[in-house]
């Protein structure tokens, strides 16, 4: 029997413990960036091998694209102009690859304007120059880093929603056609899985909004059903959770539907499963893992315009709850996870632009 030394030191451990948790949960909270200075939205952003973060392109009006870039420094928090890109961007994609440049591509030139060309930026220069040109126009497509250095990029928008794929060889600045999907998509989803395959999910095929899923296998150069969604969606997120299943949530399940719905994809089974719903409808949202396997939910479009709100998902508990209030509202933006462990979020609302930046820290 324990006697009430013992007790009393156990007692001790485990309030300093639930005060500890409680501080750090206490201590999730949302502080204002330094801003942008200038607007947009329809960007990118990627984190670079410094620990800065590249935002490209966008547009001010949602139409008009942009051809300026800038350079977020987490440890100054301040923003610097980078040299602008050779070719104005809207929904375009940007990957980091393993050399540290970035690979920029894709978009349109304006809202009916979709292109092929390509771009390559040196963190290390400052520089900007021509990549080679995909073989077709990828608007509104998907672009991955596969794990032999490559970029898969899949469906899109070329004058009417495609299935073709194409990889990039960093290498040899080459594009080769891979396979092509089986079905036409365009704001579709592409997720590398931990096998190294890539799960494409929904979309818009030109006719029809998609629930339905496929894989990619870069070794056999092929793709394969993966089952469907409970429903279809577009502008929708998708996030590989650390138990190597597939989140997806939100999105458009039809040009006035607002989707609140998740669905989890288990690679292991190649099955799907209802998750726990979303607080609130979303689309044009960001998707990111925090540290400690929580899916972190912010902004995006939901019925009654861009929100502010956030949420976090608990993959254990298969439950949301709120994530907090950003400073401003942020649809159609861009976002990234630092490596302070803090969530960044640039500017973009729907339609229009904003400059306003927004950090997240969950604890």
């Amino acid at each position: 029997m324990l006697n009430r030394r013992v007790l009393g030191g156990f007692s001790l451990v485990a309030m300093l413990c639930i005060g500890l948790l409680s501080s750090r949960a206490d201590a999730a909270s949302w502080s204002t960036g330094a801003s942008m200075g200038a607007m947009r939205s329809y960007h990118s952003a990627v984190v670079l091998p410094s620990g800065k973060v590249l935002v490209t392109g966008g547009s001010i009006d949602g139409y008009t694209p942009l051809n300026t870039a800038q350079l977020y420094n987490p440890s100054s928090n301040t923003w610097t102009t980078a040299s602008p890109m050779p070719t104005a961007r809207i929904h375009h994609f940007s990957v980091l690859l393993g050399n540290g440049k970035v690979l920029v591509g894709g978009g349109a030139s304006n809202g009916s304007s979709p292109l092929a060309t390509v771009d390559l930026y040196d963190p290390s220069t400052d520089t900007w120059s021509a990549a080679a040109s995909m073989s077709v126009p990828h608007h509104l497509g998907g672009a991955v880093r596969l794990w032999n250095g490559k970029v898969l990029v899949a469906g899109g928008w070329n004058g009417s929603a495609t299935q073709r794929a194409e990889l990039y060889d960093p290498n040899t600045n080459t594009w080769a056609p891979v396979a092509s999907m089986l079905s036409r998509r365009e704001r579709l989803t592409l997720t590398l899985l931990g096998n190294g395959k890539v799960l494409a999910t929904g979309g818009f095929d030109g006719l029809n909004f998609v629930s339905s899923a496929e894989l990619y296998d870069p070794v056999s150069n092929t793709w394969v059903s993966a089952g469907s969604m409970r429903s279809p969606r577009q502008w929708h997120q998708a996030l590989l959770l650390t138990n190597g299943k597939v989140l997806v949530a939100g999105g458009m399940k039809d040009n006035s539907i607002t989707l609140s719905s998740a669905d989890l994809y288990d690679p292991a089974t190649n099955t799907w499963a209802p998750a726990a719903s979303l607080l609130m409808p979303r689309r044009n949202f960001a998707f990111l893992l925090q540290g400690n396997g929580h899916a972190l939910v912010i902004g995006g479009g939901s019925t009654s315009g861009a929100t502010a709100t956030a949420e976090s998902y608990d993959p254990v508990q298969d439950a949301w709850s709120s994530a907090g209030t950003a400073s401003a509202a942020h649809s159609m933006f861009g976002a990234t996870m630092l490596p302070n462990g803090q969530a960044f979020v640039t500017a973009g609302v729907m339609g229009t632009g904003s400059a306003t930046t927004d950090l997240y820290q969950w604890w």
